[in-house]
């Protein structure tokens, strides 16, 4: 937790936070969406519509 050291503040240690994690959230998010797109396209699998 070394991104909010010396932070006297709720809303500085929330963008703080927000800025050193925020790349986490996206890189899974892409990590997620692929994963379902590979699921879903497999042939034999889900029918569509």
């Amino acid at each position: 937790m070394s991104e909010i050291i010396g932070i006297s503040n709720a809303r500085q240690v929330w963008l703080a936070l927000e800025t050193a994690y925020s790349h986490c959230s996206t890189n899974r998010m892409h990590i997620l969406r692929d994963n379902l797109v590979t699921t879903l396209t497999k042939p034999g699998r889900y029918a569509a519509g």
